[in-house]
């Protein structure tokens, strides 16, 4: 349930940020929260690592391609909890299992959301910090809008991955024991 809130705390958090640069509120962080943050955002990636590395023993770049499915599929994720919440149908559309041709401009219009939403924070970012460039509370907001509109960026990059691998390590057509 609690992924359902997801969205809207980040419209929220968007909301604060938004007001925060339109009133010209300058809020001075101390070093420690700035520290405890950079921590905290640096740890994360290293505490997967090591997870996947000890307990499973997964090479460096299985552990890298889980990072960017992960972040990959957190939109879809948490819209599909936010409508859940909403509505209370968890309704299942099937995907196509057909046959499809691999083409990278049908990988990035399937993740067109995704890319949009990616495009559009990072403009919100650059120009807010081009607006408003001064340490404090905004600019820690703003590197963790950049961290979320890192991980909408995600998807688009796991599409051309993913077409990409099929065309040059195409799976067997069907696999007969006889």
């Amino acid at each position: 349930v609690t992924l359902g809130f997801n969205i809207p705390v980040s419209l929220l958090s968007f909301g604060v940020i938004l007001s925060m640069i339109s009133h010209r509120e300058i809020v001075n962080v101390p070093f420690e929260l700035w520290l405890a943050a950079t921590i905290m955002l640096v740890s994360n990636p290293i505490l997967t690592y090591m997870l996947y590395r000890t307990l499973i023993n997964a090479k460096f770049w299985n552990i890298a391609g889980q990072i960017i499915a992960n972040k990959a599929l957190s939109h879809t994720i948490n819209y599909a909890s936010f409508k859940t919440l909403l509505t209370g149908n968890a309704s299942w559309i099937r995907t196509n299992k057909f046959k499809s041709k691999h083409s990278y401009l049908a990988a990035l219009y399937s993740t067109k959301e995704e890319f949009y939403i990616a495009l559009s924070l990072t403009a919100f970012i650059i120009g807010s910090y081009i607006y408003f460039p001064y340490p404090g509370l905004t600019l820690m907001f703003l590197i963790g809008l950049s961290y979320a509109a890192l991980s909408y960026l995600m998807a688009p990059v796991m599409a051309i991955i993913s077409v990409y691998s099929m065309r040059h390590h195409p799976v067997p057509q069907s696999i007969w024991v006889s």
